[in-house]
């Protein structure tokens, strides 16, 4: 598998969730700046309840933007199957049959895109998941909540 296109995937993605999320930020934030959402009354919090929304919007776009320029500045990795598991390791993990695709990033955890007809989640050293894959090689197996994982492959 060819790594680089994998990021340019995961790039792509971000991209495109960055441009929703400044859309849904600057609606959200026109909204609570509007002139009908003044308060009516005492208990008429829509215009509050839209600044928080507002804000919180504004905050992922942050994120995304945060995750995008680390991308950019990230040394991906090719991994070796005799080689133990690092930032920009994409692992193949199975269990009971069924095969679970990580990027183990520094940022960006619980982001999931499509590539090369796989499934692939991010998920960072901090999780317990990396956390647990942090320095495992192939055929290690990992305990997570009551579920064991076989390492499989490194890339």
């Amino acid at each position: 598998m060819n790594k680089n296109l994998l990021f340019q995937k995961l790039k792509t993605e971000v991209d495109l969730q960055l441009k929703l999320a400044v859309e849904a930020a600057q609606n959200t934030l026109d909204i609570a700046t509007h002139e009908e959402s003044k308060p009516e009354n005492k208990y008429d919090t829509r215009g509050l309840e839209a600044s928080y929304l507002a804000r919180a919007q504004s905050e992922r776009v942050l994120d995304l933007k945060g995750l995008r320029n680390g991308l950019e500045s990230l040394k991906i990795r090719d991994f070796d199957s005799d080689q133990r598991i690092a930032l920009t390791a994409l692992v193949n993990l199975e269990s009971n049959g069924k095969n679970l695709w990580v990027l183990l990033l520094p940022k960006g955890g619980g982001q999931s895109f499509q590539h090369d007809g796989i499934s692939v989640k991010v998920i960072t050293p901090e999780s317990p998941l990396g956390a647990q894959l942090v320095g495992k090689s192939v055929d290690d197996v990992i305990q997570i909540k009551n579920t064991e994982y076989l390492v499989v492959e490194i890339i």
